[in-house]
């Protein structure tokens, strides 16, 4: 099992307290083996994607950045 270096505390200020499907979170490492319509339907769902990032954020996120971010995301 890979370590994660991830601050929850840090992590939980980020989530907004009145949004739907609060209290569904998705914990998962973005790193490129996930199929991004997996993101998408997550998101669609109301799920929150906490995600640690191995390797560039930009170019993992790239294929469902812009769908997340028309569901609301951020």
């Amino acid at each position: 099992m890979s370590d994660f270096d991830l601050d929850l505390r840090a992590a939980e200020e980020q989530l907004d307290d009145g949004a739907a499907g609060a209290g569904d979170v998705t914990v998962a490492v973005l790193d490129g083996t996930t199929d991004p319509e997996e993101w998408v339907g997550l998101v669609a769902e109301g799920r929150t994607l906490l995600l640690a990032v191995d390797g560039d954020l930009n170019a993992l996120a790239a294929p469902f950045a812009r769908e997340v971010t028309e569901l609301g995301g951020r």
